[in-house]
């Protein structure tokens, strides 16, 4: 009798052992899911911004280079367009003076000839001491 109650005694409590283990056990199992799920989610969240972070930089880049295109173009634009007007600028100079100078010529032709005489003697005086 009495070894019968110890061992009913006996058997419950390994029984409820094994289920307290068994439940201890399934409780740790879903934990351990639970806790991979959120590393998962974790890790694709990270990815996803990774992601999105890799996306506005090459956006930021491609319009830098855009931007830079342009202005490089702008300035190839104000380069050519100041070189015409310089061009022109000299080109007009040019026949303004010419046109001063022959109507001058023509009005004292003795005072040309002579200074051109004189600029002739001092060129070839200054050519001949080098030489």
């Amino acid at each position: 009798m009495m070894s019968d109650k110890v061992r009913d005694a006996a058997n419950s409590g390994i029984e409820n052992a094994t289920d307290k283990a068994k439940s201890a056990a399934e409780w740790a199992a879903d934990k351990a899911d639970h806790a991979k799920d959120s590393a998962k989610g974790l890790v694709d969240l990270a990815q996803q911004r990774a992601k999105n972070v890799t996306n506005t930089v090459a956006d930021a880049a491609t319009k830098v280079r855009d931007k830079g295109e342009q202005w490089v173009g702008d300035a190839a634009d104000s380069v050519q367009t100041a070189v015409t007007d310089g061009y022109a600028y000299a080109q007009n100079g040019l026949e303004h003076f010419g046109r001063d100078m022959t109507a001058v010529i023509r009005k004292h032709p003795m005072t040309a000839v002579a200074i051109g005489l004189g600029l002739g003697l001092l060129l070839g005086r200054a050519a001949s001491s080098r030489g």
